[in-house]
């Protein structure tokens, strides 16, 4: 038999995060000014197609309101932003690629944050000597993975990564 209410409540869920995606492409096309078709989404993963070079990432997108940042202080390894990211990370092929890998999250009515390795974070922003648009991230370490995360808004290292390449 059906469960209708459970089949609902999975579409729901399938159309959530195709908007969330959506929005997601819509911030990097308006800051990178290239259009939907220059993006490509592939087994999960958002990344600049054409246009890689300028911002060489993967992204994995996220939206629920099963996160709640407070865990980052009070016990990172229970974490389930650590998860998330573990989970993708698997999907990546390789070592190289996992080093390329932000996740994107949000719930409702919060802003659009972002979580990668501070290797990454470092990469991505290669050549900025002073942060103009990031004021506020969090570092937390983490012993499962071995690694140190960083977590900022995803719009301000959108916008720092533009004005490093003088696209703004």
């Amino acid at each position: 038999m059906i469960n209708f209410a459970e089949l609902n409540n999975q579409i729901k869920k399938n159309i959530k995060k195709q908007d969330f995606s959506f929005e997601v492409k819509r911030l990097l096309c308006k800051y990178f000014n290239i259009s939907l078709k220059d993006i490509e989404e592939e087994k999960g993963f958002i990344k600049l197609n054409k246009h890689f070079e300028r911002f060489p990432v993967y992204l994995a997108v996220k939206k629920s309101e099963k996160f709640n940042l407070q865990t980052v202080f009070n016990n990172p390894e229970k974490n389930v932003l650590l998860r998330w990211w573990i989970g993708f990370a698997d999907k990546l092929e390789n070592e190289r690629k996992r080093l390329k890998l932000i996740l994107v999250f949000t719930k409702d009515y919060f802003p659009i944050l972002c979580l990668m390795l501070m290797k990454t974070f470092k990469e991505v922003l290669l050549s900025v000597k002073t942060r103009k648009y990031i004021k506020t991230i969090i570092t937390f370490e983490s012993e499962i993975a071995g690694e140190i995360f960083v977590v900022c808004r995803f719009e301000d290292l959108l916008k720092e990564k533009v004005l490093e390449l003088n696209l703004l």
